[in-house]
């Protein structure tokens, strides 16, 4: 598995593992927990943690 995949995460959990350990341009992925087959997206940038992206894995 790599790194930046972390299959039983949620979106708070995401958000607070950046804020504690990432820097700025990390970044996780994530399966999402509303809609099965789609991913959701968490970075780090400029000191804030966002989820900038959800859609099915086939688009993305």
């Amino acid at each position: 598995m790599v790194r930046w995949f972390h299959r039983d995460l949620s979106g708070l959990d995401a958000e607070t593992l950046l804020k504690g350990r990432g820097v700025h341009g990390s970044f996780l992925a994530r399966p999402s927990r509303k809609n099965q087959g789609d991913f959701s997206l968490s970075v780090r940038t400029q000191g804030i943690s966002m989820t900038c992206m959800e859609g099915r894995s086939s688009r993305l």
